[in-house]
């Protein structure tokens, strides 16, 4: 009997959430080992799962003393803490992985979570579910896996631009899959040192197939969607700064909430012409497409600062949505010149008007990106496809 043990960080995370029927195609047996979740209904029978807490008060507990004094964490010290403020905030990441980890070993033993020659362990995020994740298979000689994403892979992303123990993940998980070639090749740069090139892999997430949206004359107006939290590195305001510089009649609609909200609604009303955008808010991740089928969508916008293959692009392609996006991180990938528009760092600011005049006004041309759009979606970013393809080589079947 195939089971897996998974570290997804938040089980109700809709990335993982698309993961799951999968999942449970190719394992017998499915523990999750979550952050504490709201809706438990996307679950199966098979489908074990556990909360977990993290308890500081751990500390003083004689595992967590007998791991903090061990190799993991002295070459951790060593490597990237020093006896400074920034330090002591480094170190404190270092512990709260180190209570991830004497949790996770307590639900495993008191639940009696099966660790067996046929027993795979998982963590969605590289982080600290992948230290765990790294550490026990590392301990019981299992076969271990992570995926790598953005912010839990490129370190200067993150606060203190650190990420603990990259070291041990890096030369004791059995296989890390990036979902960029960006990621994979930024990885390998930074840690060849330690003979992983043959464990590094790719495995594109994807998304569902909802349909194409079908042709619609807007008549002379452009339709714009995009689809994000409204946070810093997200810069809505770069999209409303965009916006503001055409000159013929346009709608934009924003999917998605954030603690910038409130400052992005005042930039709104400043820059854009009444009655020509829309601040949705969030609303389900299955109905995201049909929304834009429902309003006619004609182009979708990204401008973050950083990105590892926006899974809101693949949506929108999915649907024959062509693409306008800045040239970051792993966008490059699924965003080209026949699918829609990359913007590079130092074009001038009117790009996004020069190539809407060219390619959005040329029926033909335009028809012949959204074709082009889908098939680069199905062919490289389908969900059934890369989600079994997946599954089926980390189970073994």
């Amino acid at each position: 009997m195939k089971s897996i043990v998974i570290f997804p960080d938040y089980a109700d995370n809709v990335f993982f959430k698309n993961e799951l029927p999968y999942i449970n195609s190719f394992f017998d047996e499915v523990y999750i080992i979550s952050y504490h979740y709201n809706n438990s209904a996307h679950f199966n029978s098979n489908d074990h799962v556990f909360e977990i807490k993290i308890k500081y008060g751990n500390v003083f507990s004689l595992g967590f003393i007998k791991w903090f004094f061990g190799s993991d964490v002295r070459q951790e010290i060593r490597d990237h803490i020093s006896f400074s403020f920034m330090g002591l905030k480094r170190l404190a990441r270092v512990i709260k992985y180190g209570v991830f980890l004497k949790e996770a070993k307590k639900i495993i033993k008191n639940r009696n979570i099966p660790l067996t020659s046929s027993t795979v362990i998982y963590s969605f995020w590289l982080t600290e579910g992948a230290y765990a994740t790294a550490y026990l298979g590392d301990h019981f000689g299992l076969k271990t896996i992570s995926r790598a994403h953005g912010f839990d892979l490129y370190e200067e992303r993150n606060a203190r631009n650190y990420i603990p123990f990259r070291r041990a993940i890096a030369t004791k998980m059995s296989d890390i899959y990036f979902i960029s070639k960006d990621g994979k090749d930024y990885f390998e740069k930074k840690y060849s040192k330690y003979g992983i090139k043959s464990r590094l892999k790719i495995s594109h997430l994807g998304t569902v197939d909802r349909g194409v949206l079908a042709y619609h004359d807007n008549g002379n107006k452009i339709i714009f969607a995009s689809c994000s939290s409204v946070i810093s590195i997200k810069r809505i305001d770069l999209i409303i700064r965009e916006l503001s510089k055409l000159s013929f009649p346009f709608i934009w609609y924003h999917i998605g909430d954030g603690y910038l909200m409130k400052e992005i609604k005042i930039m709104a009303e400043s820059y854009l012409p009444h009655g020509s955008y829309f601040l949705m808010g969030k609303i389900d991740n299955n109905k995201i497409v049909d929304f834009y089928k429902e309003h006619y969508v004609d182009y979708f916008i990204n401008m973050s600062d950083h990105e590892g293959v926006p899974v809101s692009i693949m949506e929108a392609m999915s649907a024959g949505i062509p693409v306008i996006a800045r040239d970051v991180g792993g966008t490059r990938e699924i965003v080209n010149s026949s699918t829609g528009y990359l913007i590079k760092e130092k074009e001038d600011d009117e790009v996004v008007e020069k190539f809407l005049e060219i390619d959005f006004w040329d029926r033909d041309r335009y028809e012949r990106m959204k074709a082009k759009a889908r098939k680069k979606w199905a062919t490289e970013y389908n969900a059934d496809t890369n989600y079994n393809n997946f599954f089926k080589e980390i189970s073994g079947k």
